[in-house]
């Protein structure tokens, strides 16, 4: 019966429904011929010249249906009848193949960046090419592999109108270039940057500086008080402004090319004329101009006061048993003895230095005595709450108590209050106001006598501002006169510097400084940071002299040196047991035990 029944019902041979392509564009073309299988009754499959996948069964019972070879590729989607799938698949006519190929789209990027200062907008265009795929054609077979041609896609090109488009999106209105530099740029369509806006930079402040200097005069140039030594004529500083239009203020004036004006220089027919307020020798460099006082003495004898000096000091003869404070260089030509001297610029002593204390820096010396004297102030009023407390039973007679006390048992802290406001007057020093008036005003209060009584409370809130409050001192600008530093023979005295320093004679004295370079030096202790440099250091009595170099590139250097001698260079430390001509010792050669 069912023989009949396909003999009286031969089946219907449907077409394969093929789902069309979008996103394929490939020209038809005629299909080629089907050919016969090996054994002439398989089925077949084939894709078309329009890219559609066509089936056909087998034509015998025994025949092979055809199959379908899906690779496992990213850009390939193949359903069949709705399914996804990937590998071989057998197909018959009727069954539904969808096949997508997927597309890679072309892209065309414009961004705008604008650097962190604001001075620059850049475009930068990134290009990249697309890629869409079609099915190749092929002939009917019992086996079907999907192959697909690859097509390239140009990107679109970025144009003018979007470029103007981001910058309006970017806020960028100042400094862009012009259209033709941007079409220029985008014509070849390759990616790259274009710088294309630039913001204008704030301009410092200026000027240039003109000096009067006479012709041909040979050494200082000495003027009168009035006297026009230069002028100046000034770029004023001007704003800049961003891409974005922000402004950009600019500083008053430029970096490196700050000139002060000294104390001695002031400034005539709106700021452009510079002229001398008082007499002195000029100083007109890249930093500075100034009009140093110039000061001659024949003498300076001894005296409980302070000597300050604004400016530079010359002494025809000694200085004998005094503080001098001198703000410029001091040239003393006969002898100090017995004195405190403190100088802002060099020093020269061609007579004896003898039981004198010398230092270089003038801010240097006050940082260091303010450190030294609030502590003393501070300590000991802690000392005098404490002794308040003990008198305390003396009731009416405590304040009677206590102004003796103060000026019996404290007169330390009277001294550095009275140095505090004795320093406070120095030329050459700018001070923090606030600090010298809390001083003054707790020296009122310990000298009340028997009122102290009544301001012990405020007396006490006094002393934790004062230890609280951290003093501001600065060395005002001042010009000096290039001048080396340097002595004769220094004995029993103590020589601070910071710099080099020449000594033609020490004998048991302190000496500090960058550098050292002397013809002997016995005994006393020498501290410099790089390098000592000695005809004779020590004596064949064996005097005890250090020698002591902070740095471990330094060098101690001598051409006689004698037991008795302590050389520490970087830390290492080596005596010398036997006299050595010519030695020259660093910290390797220590350290290799040489």
């Amino acid at each position: 019966m069912i023989e009949r029944w396909f003999k009286r019902r031969p089946p219907k041979r449907p077409k394969a429904m093929v789902a069309p392509q979008p996103d394929t564009q490939a020209e038809p073309s005629a299909p080629p011929p089907p050919q016969r299988s090996a054994h002439g009754h398989d089925g077949l499959v084939w894709v078309d010249g329009a890219g559609q996948i066509q089936i056909r069964n087998p034509r015998r019972r025994r025949g092979h249906y055809p199959v379908l070879v899906v690779p496992d590729w990213d850009w390939l989607r193949v359903s069949i009848n709705g399914t996804r799938v990937v590998g071989e698949r057998v197909l018959e006519e009727g069954t539904r193949v969808h096949v997508r190929l997927l597309v890679q789209a072309p892209q065309s990027r414009l961004v705008i960046t604008v650097t962190p200062d604001g001075m620059e907008a850049v475009l930068n265009v990134a290009y990249a090419a697309g890629e869409r795929r079609v099915l190749m054609p092929t002939t009917p077979s019992t086996r079907l592999v999907l192959e697909a041609r690859r097509i390239a896609v140009d990107p679109p090109p970025a144009t003018l109108a979007q470029v103007r488009t981001e910058l309006v999106r970017t806020g960028i209105t100042e400094g862009i270039v012009d259209s033709a530099t941007i079409e220029a740029f985008l014509t070849p369509l390759k990616s790259g940057s274009l710088v294309v806006a630039r913001g204008t930079p704030p301009h410092p402040g200026g000027g240039t500086l003109e000096s009067f200097r006479p012709a041909g005069l040979d050494g200082p140039w000495i003027v009168d008080t009035g006297t026009t030594i230069g002028r100046r004529q000034p770029d004023p500083a001007r704003p800049g402004r961003s891409v974005r239009g922000e402004l950009l203020p600019a500083p008053l004036i430029r970096t490196g090319r700050e000139v002060q004006l000294g104390s001695g220089v002031t400034v005539m027919t709106h700021g452009t004329h510079l002229v001398a307020n008082r007499p002195g020798a000029v100083v007109f460099d890249a930093t500075i101009v100034d009009v140093v006082a110039q000061q001659e003495m024949p003498a300076v004898g001894a005296a409980s006061d302070v000597l300050a000096i604004d400016g530079d000091l010359v002494v025809r003869g000694d200085i004998r048993g005094r503080t001098v404070v001198v703000s410029g260089n001091l040239t003393v030509a006969g002898d100090v003895r017995g004195a405190d001297v403190v100088v802002g610029g060099a020093v020269v002593v061609r007579g004896a230095t003898v039981d004198s204390r010398v230092t270089l820096g003038l801010e240097r010396y006050v940082r260091q005595g303010i450190r030294y004297h609030t502590t003393r102030i501070v300590d000991g009023l802690y000392d005098l709450e404490l002794t308040v407390e003990e008198l305390a039973a003396l009731g009416d007679r405590l304040g009677a108590v206590m102004a003796r006390v103060v000026v019996d048992k404290f007169s330390d802290v009277l001294e550095s209050l009275a140095w505090v406001k004795e320093v406070s007057r120095w030329p050459g020093l700018r001070w923090d106001g606030a600090w010298i008036n809390l001083a003054a005003t707790i020296h009122q209060h310990l000298a009340a006598g028997e009122e102290l009584v009544h301001m012990l409370t405020h007396l006490w809130s006094l002393r934790t501002e004062f230890e609280m409050r951290d003093p501001v001192v600065e060395t005002l600008p001042m010009g000096r006169i290039p001048h080396p530093t340097g002595f004769h023979r220094v004995e029993t005295s103590s020589i601070d510097a910071t710099d080099s320093l020449t000594v033609d004679s020490a004998r048991s004295s302190h000496l500090a400084a960058g550098s050292l370079v002397a013809t002997d030096v016995v005994g006393g202790f020498v501290s410099v940071v790089e390098r000592v440099q000695c005809e004779t250091l020590g004596d064949l009595a064996g005097t005890e002299t250090s020698v002591e170099v902070a740095s471990k590139d330094g060098v101690v250097a001598a051409a006689s040196a004698y037991p008795g001698v302590l050389v520490v260079i970087g830390g290492l430390r080596h005596a010398l047991r036997t006299p050595r001509q010519t030695m020259q010792l660093s910290y390797a050669a220590l350290k290799g035990g040489d």
